[in-house]
């Protein structure tokens, strides 16, 4: 289940996602999120410091963490409190904040990766989250994002971040059961602040599925 945003002010969404969190946290296989984080290290093997954008009950970052060892600084953001009462079970080692992805607490260049599983599609204000991840990025970070639906994004790509369209990067596919809804679209690790072009085969399924 996901919460709808639409035509709804923060303190309801919040509200929503901490019952959610409370009743039936949202969550993916571990197996997906271990594969994720170990494509990401291998993408910034000698990441010091990581940001999961909309962390949830952590279980991203508990494999992060297991992946990268010792050395790094993980922190998390969500804008649900029950979300984050589990994460600090889920992964102790990290750092986590109550806060919106649009204004997040950090200072410019605080990160050298920043990843965003299965969210940013369903943020207030899709833009203002992605100048947000710019912005706290160190100049070489490196992004990672989980697309449920990688149509909702296009128009959010090439706005925020026209200059980077094109720019080198890898688009690496999820090579288990699409059984999950978090795992229908494309993982992308991209170099510098680019942000994507579409995975081809994706986007004519969803065009297909709309038509």
């Amino acid at each position: 289940m996901v919460v709808e945003t639409s035509h709804k002010d923060l303190a309801a969404i919040q509200a929503e996602y901490d019952k959610l969190y409370r009743e039936a946290p949202i969550r993916d296989e571990d197996r997906a999120y271990a594969w994720i984080a170990q494509q990401l290290r291998k993408t910034v093997p000698n990441a010091s410091s990581i940001l999961d954008v909309a962390c949830g009950g952590g279980y991203f970052l508990r494999e992060l963490q297991c992946v990268y060892g010792t050395g790094v600084s993980f922190t998390g953001i969500d804008l649900s409190n029950e979300a984050l009462v589990l994460a600090c079970k889920e992964c102790p080692v990290a750092t986590y904040q109550l806060s919106p992805a649009e204004t997040m607490p950090f200072a410019a260049g605080t990160f050298d990766a920043v990843t965003c599983l299965g969210s940013l599609e369903h943020f207030l204000n899709i833009q203002q989250a992605l100048a947000e991840v710019r912005r706290v990025a160190d100049e070489r970070c490196h992004h990672a994002d989980q697309q449920r639906d990688p149509c909702t994004m296009r128009n959010a790509r090439c706005d925020v971040s026209p200059e980077h369209v094109g720019a080198e990067q890898e688009l690496i596919e999820w090579p288990g059961e699409r059984s999950s809804d978090h795992l229908e679209g494309i993982v992308g690790i991209q170099d510098g602040r680019s942000h994507g072009k579409q995975d081809d085969a994706a986007e004519d399924r969803h065009a297909d599925q709309g038509a």
